[in-house]
């Protein structure tokens, strides 16, 4: 499967490149990079340290992993050639809504792409709507896809290229995913793409993407 959906921009030094892949596909590439200083979030709390184990978010990140958004809120602010200013994935809980002043001093950059919640789950929508909230009031613009119904997400941005890879794969049937516009859309209630922004569907990532 190969489809691009391709955006034209004022400026391409503000393009951020979103590729869906399959769980496999995304599976790849992150054993390509889990033993080259990857970032990894896997427990989902707003802290005042970073650093702690049970940290949700990370600054200042080259390449970062993190899976299993369901109701969880997961993104990136990207600042163009650098590392991300920030990499998060918190959990719907009222503790992170009372902890977020935290992460809202920290969101920063020149653009963000902002993943997940799901309807009907008790703070989920809350604290993804706080996020979009901050982003607008700092005047950062952001590639917005909420509320993945059925679906569970992985993704792994890699910031030297500004690359955001990510898998959406069906809770329920483990071989459907996400592999096209019109099934990206079907698996989410919004889907807002930055138009300096791309996206392309692969199931695995073509080599001459790779070198």
């Amino acid at each position: 499967m190969n489809n691009t959906i391709n955006y034209s921009g004022n400026s391409l030094a503000f393009k951020t490149k979103i590729i869906f892949l399959s769980p496999k596909g995304l599976s790849e590439i992150f054993t390509k990079y889990e033993n080259k200083n990857l970032v990894n979030i896997c427990d989902f709390f707003i802290t005042d340290n970073e650093r702690v184990w049970n940290s949700g978010y990370r600054l200042n990140v080259k390449r970062g992993y993190t899976s299993g958004i369901k109701t969880c809120t997961a993104g990136i602010c990207a600042d163009k050639g650098k590392a991300a200013s920030l990499f998060w994935h918190v959990e719907n809980s009222l503790k992170n809504i009372e902890n977020f002043p935290i992460l809202a001093n920290l969101i920063k950059g020149t653009n963000a792409i902002i993943i997940g919640s799901k309807k009907n789950y008790k703070y989920s929508t809350e604290l993804f709507d706080t996020f979009v909230k901050h982003l607008k009031s700092k005047n950062i613009p952001a590639t917005i896809i909420k509320g993945t119904k059925d679906s569970e997400v992985g993704m792994f941005f890699d910031a030297m290229k500004d690359t955001l890879y990510v898998s959406m794969q069906d809770i329920y049937r483990r071989d459907k995913y996400v592999n096209s516009n019109k099934e990206l859309k079907k698996a989410c209630d919004v889907v807002e793409i930055l138009p300096t922004d791309s996206v392309e569907f692969y199931d695995f990532l073509p080599p001459e993407i790779v070198k």
